[in-house]
């Protein structure tokens, strides 16, 4: 995708799909997202909250370093998904150092903001007190959608493989606790079923 990369991102933006820009950004590889660097002030800075989202992912995915200045500074967005990415973005850039950050914004008042940190905190530290105290969130009744998607989508991304015993049973508790018909439902299940595939494989 790289060579048409520029083209598309240019004719999304001229028909101001912003749904399809963020695709683009999601799908692009490190060398796609190389080949932007140009337009990457214009992208973090977007307008629209899902461009900016999508771009501070791709930048931690694909692991641009000089580029987390600008990552960090989009922990301060006026939208807190956007603030939430770039937390996760500042940890792939990072990995240790980013710790003393996210370590504060375990104590943020944002609740969605606080649970993308303790997230964080457990993939880097595997903490049981820190996990226990997210499970807290998480099983709390009437717990926000998209406070467990946020969490559930962070181990997703980080135990793609090798899912830690009481992460699966947070799954499963989540699923019990949601209506089946649900969205996020239908997400815990391609995960588990994923993990469960990719565990039989290892075995065998």
């Amino acid at each position: 995708m790289c060579s048409d990369i520029r083209t598309r991102v240019e004719q999304a933006e001229k028909r101001r799909d912003w749904g399809e820009l963020a695709s683009i950004l999601d799908d692009a590889t490190r060398d796609d997202i190389a080949t932007l660097k140009p337009m990457i002030p214009d992208l973090i800075g977007h307008h629209d909250w899902i461009v900016r989202a999508s771009t501070v992912e791709a930048i931690g995915r694909s692991h641009l370093d000089s580029w987390a200045n600008r990552v960090k500074a989009r922990l301060h967005d006026r939208n807190r998904i956007v603030r939430g990415y770039a937390l996760m973005a500042y940890y792939d850039l990072l990995g240790v150092k980013a710790l003393p950050l996210i370590n504060r914004l375990c104590k943020s008042q944002d609740v969605r903001v606080r649970a993308t940190a303790l997230a964080l905190r457990y993939v880097h530290t595997r903490d049981p007190n820190v996990f226990e105290f997210l499970r807290g969130i998480l099983m709390r009744k009437g717990c926000n959608y998209f406070h467990r998607s946020v969490v559930l989508s962070i181990f997703d991304y980080y135990f793609d493989r090798h899912p830690p015993t009481a992460v699966v049973k947070l799954y499963k508790d989540v699923l019990s606790d949601v209506p089946k018909s649900s969205g996020l439902a239908k997400d815990i299940k391609k995960v588990l079923t994923g993990w469960k595939a990719r565990r039989t494989k290892t075995v065998e």
